[in-house]
């Protein structure tokens, strides 16, 4: 029996859709700048033909997946943090969302990856290292330089997102809040 219109355009959209979780995954996992396009169709298990047919190179995945409900749900849960409160709560309250990621989705924590590594999307960055040398001044957090702290704080959750994502040790678990709070403490 020959496919309907509808059922053709269920087939293109789960190809285009396995196309992006598969460069979602590589591009948490590797970087955006480290992921060839061959990764990508490998992963997808998709010719070049296919995936070029949707995208024309990486930097338009990217794109797409940046406009994604998802990549702005977790974009705003990161970014968003009572401003009300003393400056060592606010970063209390940021730590608290990253480790709260841990209890979503790969997809999330993928996002955050990408959050943390998009160099075109420093916001958030700049912000924790504003909080830092904020809270330097007041006496609530480590000496140190604000930017050295904040980087510290960014390679060890990352390495916690992609054990997590690794499945390597699936007996590991989310570290503790106070633990990870040692990096600011003073």
């Amino acid at each position: 029996m020959p496919r309907t219109p509808i059922q053709y355009q269920q087939m293109k959209d789960e190809r285009k859709l396995s196309i992006l979780e598969s460069a979602l995954f590589l591009f948490a996992q590797n970087g955006y700048d480290n992921v060839p396009m061959d990764s990508v169709c490998q992963r997808a298990k998709c010719s070049h033909g296919l995936v070029y047919h949707y995208f024309k190179n990486t930097r338009q995945i990217l794109d797409e997946l940046l406009k994604s409900d998802t990549y702005q749900n977790v974009l705003n849960s990161l970014q968003n943090f009572d401003k009300s409160q003393e400056i060592y709560s606010q970063i209390e309250s940021c730590v608290k969302t990253f480790l709260n990621l841990l209890k979503t989705s790969k997809t999330e924590i993928c996002f955050a990856l990408i959050i943390l590594d998009n160099k075109e999307k420093k916001s958030l960055y700049d912000n924790l290292v504003k909080l830092v040398a904020a809270g330097q001044k007041d006496r609530t957090v480590a000496a140190g330089q604000p930017s050295d702290i904040v980087d510290t704080f960014y390679f060890f959750i990352k390495g916690v997102y992609l054990t997590y994502l690794s499945k390597r040790r699936p007996d590991v678990k989310a570290p503790s809040l106070d633990n990870i709070m040692q990096i600011f403490k003073r």
